[in-house]
């Protein structure tokens, strides 16, 4: 039971943190070129929204195709 309910949150769980990293790039108060840490801090963020990104498409075409 916990198991499928974890399933089943998965993908609102994905587009919630999609949601919130969004919101967190909008009010960012540094820029992708204004030091090392807005480039480094771009690129993680970047790549790990990318990998939930990409991980909740593939999950809901598995499930729903």
């Amino acid at each position: 039971l916990i198991g499928s309910l974890a399933l089943c949150a998965f993908p609102f769980l994905g587009a919630f943190f999609t949601f919130i990293q969004f919101l967190e790039y909008l009010n960012c108060p540094f820029a992708l070129s204004d030091s090392s840490f807005g480039s480094a801090f771009f690129v993680a963020t970047g790549f790990h929204g990318l990998h939930v990104i990409i991980g909740t498409i593939f999950y809901l075409l598995v499930e729903l195709g």
